[in-house]
């Protein structure tokens, strides 16, 4: 749909759904109407055919926060005129104006944290059309945002606790994946092995199960909202181009200094990690100051030498005793990821330092 005062095309969700993708990631610049009208198409479809659908978040005090004024904007829209919304920290309701007071009103939608993901496996949920997350691409740059050890996993789990779909039954549930082009590395992409920013347009991946939509505003919707938005006037002000890209124009923002690149040639191995079977080695390039690398597989000189840092046991569970010891010793990890003095093989290695980086809790 178009706003009639500055003709800025919004989300085209119909156009995404006619793919009929399993699980669909949409990444798009702020503002451009992809949470609101994926909203809008649950609420039709409940309409419709009595279906709901489940918005996941990363934590309870997520939920807790969006609960209050879920549903204000819906419920200015034209279409949802005569229906009364209210929301708790569980989900949302909706029921006809015209209904009777004692009607009670009728769930739309669950809310699932991913910390409660184990408690509400014990639940009913019924009818679940729709599954998504919003802002699944956390921004590193905030303080103590952390992604969730085997997050993308969890978001698996949760699908497979909210609609119990037994193959051949013919269901068809379908989740969704929302965010802002903020951090190209998250565990995401890393499972999916997307380590450069996706084409513009529709791209598939993972044999044709997920599709990826890079959702690229027209030059004269970008040059809009940068002249004709309060936001995009503060952010023309303060100069910051890599953030005027990533609000206008869907440009991922590198944070800090941290890219992908080779090993020096002339390195030495610091320290090797194991996370959930996943083993990199930290390299110090010599002749640069402190500047590191970070490479997958485990050194065998530091295993000689004792320095490997085993995180997780042989069948990947993590061993919180051995985690716990290498706390104090790895702290300067975490300074040095902070202050971008840490080169990549890919986003995998990276990933896999970050997660125990925030398994202990070290702020980066």
């Amino acid at each position: 749909m178009k706003n009639s005062e500055t003709e800025q095309q919004y989300y085209d969700w119909p156009r995404t759904f006619s793919y009929n993708a399993p699980l669909t990631i949409v990444v798009g610049a702020r503002g451009i109407g992809k949470t609101y009208g994926l909203r809008k198409a649950c609420l039709k479809d409940f309409l419709k055919d009595g279906s709901r659908y489940v918005e996941v978040f990363r934590t309870k005090a997520a939920a807790r926060v969006a609960a209050p004024g879920y549903f204000d904007k819906l419920a200015l829209d034209d279409e949802f005129l005569d229906w009364q919304f209210k929301s708790d920290a569980t989900g949302g309701y909706m029921k006809r104006r015209d209904a009777e007071k004692k009607e009670p009103f009728q769930r739309v939608c669950y809310f699932v944290p991913m910390t409660a993901a184990q408690q509400k496996k014990q639940a009913t949920f019924a009818r679940v059309k729709r599954i998504f997350f919003d802002e699944f691409i956390l921004d590193r740059s905030v303080p103590f945002a952390r992604y969730m050890p085997g997050e993308f996993s969890r978001f698996g789990n949760i699908i497979d606790t909210v609609t119990r779909q037994r193959a051949g039954d013919g269901t068809t549930p379908r989740a969704y994946l929302l965010g802002n082009a903020v951090d190209l590395i998250n565990p995401y992409f890393t499972a999916l092995g997307i380590s450069e920013p996706p084409k513009p347009g529709y791209t598939w991946y993972a044999g044709k199960r997920v599709l990826v939509h890079s959702a690229v505003q027209s030059e004269h919707d970008a040059e809009a909202k940068l002249d004709k938005t309060l936001a995009g006037m503060i952010l023309d002000i303060a100069g910051d181009e890599s953030e005027i890209a990533s609000a206008t124009q869907n440009v991922f923002t590198p944070k800090g200094d941290t890219f992908v690149d080779r090993k020096a040639k002339v390195a030495y191995p610091l320290v090797s990690l194991v996370w959930r079977g996943n083993g990199v080695t930290l390299w110090a390039r010599m002749g640069e100051g402190p500047y590191y690398h970070i490479k997958k597989g485990i050194s065998e000189e530091l295993t000689k030498q004792g320095r490997v840092y085993y995180f997780s046991k042989d069948d990947a569970r993590i061993d919180f005793r051995a985690a716990r010891r290498a706390e104090k010793s790895l702290r300067w990890i975490a300074d040095a990821l902070a202050h971008g003095k840490i080169t990549t093989e890919t986003p995998a290695e990276f990933e896999t330092l970050t997660q125990v980086v925030n398994y202990l809790g070290l702020s980066i």
